[in-house]
């Protein structure tokens, strides 16, 4: 190949015309007799919670809301992930051994190693808008300027024993503390471009999309109506805010 492939296109050609063929490879995982809390079954959890559950380890997952699957069902255009591949991805990951219970919040770290687990690992994602969740400070987590839960970056280890976190807890997020944090070591940034910097790092969308998300807030994209507003108040406050017209709608 003389050009650069698309990978995203490639793993959904994958993704898409497989066969179970690699399925009848697999060997069962041998117990470990060791238990992982996982909260959060947004795309971090749920990969963690599938490779722990093939190494042997007995994995649940507590999800605060009524389905699982985190930004993949609530953020992400049906568009780019179809419904029914992440329904197949869930399906295989509980095929797998992984234990999911829904409408079941977590805020306190210590009562579940008292109800038996090892190990945990935080998985909850990233507020955008708004304050860092109260029972991280509360639990004792050392959290980042930005507000996102601090953690080796080797090992994803945070300050309390055997809790680990990964995926937008540690990435971080738009959240308040974010935007202050942001005011303080923008570096001759403005607001604007360190936001949709943040988004597309986030979202794995390219910038463009993420102007235009943050213009329009419409609900099929990176977030509601509502947090847009909210952003838009900081971006007019702190940066510019390019206006959406025609021409620029002819870029996405």
């Amino acid at each position: 190949m003389k050009n650069p492939g698309g990978i995203r296109e490639l793993k959904r050609f994958v993704s898409e015309n497989h066969t179970d063929l690699w399925k009848r490879n697999l060997k069962p995982p041998v117990p470990t007799g060791k238990k992982v809390a996982i909260i959060g079954s947004g795309p971090a959890g749920l990969t963690a919670g599938y490779y722990l559950t093939r190494k042997g380890h007995e994995v649940t997952i507590f999800e605060q809301a009524s389905f699982p699957g985190g930004m993949l069902r609530y953020t992400i255009s049906r568009k780019r992930l179809p419904k029914n591949a992440l329904e197949e991805d869930i399906d295989e990951i509980l095929k797998a051994g992984v234990k999911i219970k829904l409408n079941s919040p977590k805020t306190e770290i210590d009562e579940l190693f008292k109800e038996g687990f090892h190990a945990v690992f935080l998985a909850t994602g990233s507020n955008f808008v708004g304050t860092t969740p109260y029972w991280q400070k509360e639990d004792g987590l050392e959290l980042t300027p930005e507000g996102s839960i601090k953690t080796d970056p080797v090992t994803m280890v945070t300050n309390k024993e055997d809790v680990l976190a990964g995926g937008d807890a540690i990435l971080g997020g738009i959240s308040e503390d974010f935007i202050l944090s942001a005011m303080k070591t923008t570096g001759g940034k403005d607001f604007y471009t360190l936001l949709v910097d943040q988004l597309s790092l986030h979202r794995g969308d390219s910038s463009r999309s993420a102007v235009r998300s943050i213009a329009s807030g419409r609900k099929d994209e990176m977030f509601s109506k509502l947090e847009s507003e909210l952003l838009q108040h900081y971006i007019v406050e702190h940066g510019k805010m390019p206006k959406i017209n025609q021409e620029m709608e002819g870029l996405f």
